[in-house]
């Protein structure tokens, strides 16, 4: 079971209303952290659980498009941090 650490990028809208030029001019992509267990991981998408029962069952998940990650860092657990479920 790997956790992980992923960094992404996401779209933002300013909403419905008239927006002035300094406004859109600061308009940016959200940045955006999760962390989970990768549950799959294909050329298009890479899917997290954030939470995980003892039968695989899970809870706040998320698919992340491969374009829109841009890292992933495996979080190390300690000996004495295992956890069984």
């Amino acid at each position: 079971m790997k956790i992980v650490l992923v960094e992404w990028t996401d779209s933002t809208m300013l909403g419905t209303r008239w927006h002035c030029e300094d406004e859109i001019d600061q308009l940016d992509i959200g940045r955006c952290v999760s962390v989970g267990i990768i549950r799959q991981n294909d050329d298009d998408k890479m899917v997290l659980v954030q939470n995980q029962g003892r039968y695989r069952d899970g809870a706040n998940l998320i698919a992340l498009p491969k374009g829109c990650i841009k890292s992933i860092r495996q979080l190390k657990v300690s000996p004495s941090d295992k956890v069984s479920i």
